[in-house]
């Protein structure tokens, strides 16, 4: 097996100072955070408010 050649091994020991965030001028930039994304609704959520709608005017009627 061959080494690699140097500036493939200098490539290399640099990449995690580069992923974070430390750029070759020196100046540290921080990656971006990852966008949040927004909750999502529980999947059962609208059949349980549909049930409970539906026992509600079952209990107390359509009549005003």
């Amino acid at each position: 097996m061959h080494s690699p050649d140097p500036i493939n091994r200098a490539l290399m020991a640099y990449r995690p100072l580069f992923l974070s965030g430390l750029s070759l001028d020196g100046q540290y930039r921080p990656s971006p955070k990852p966008a949040r994304r927004k909750p999502q609704p529980a999947s059962g959520l609208a059949a349980t408010l549909a049930i409970a709608a539906a026992a509600w005017h079952a209990i107390r009627g359509n009549a005003r």
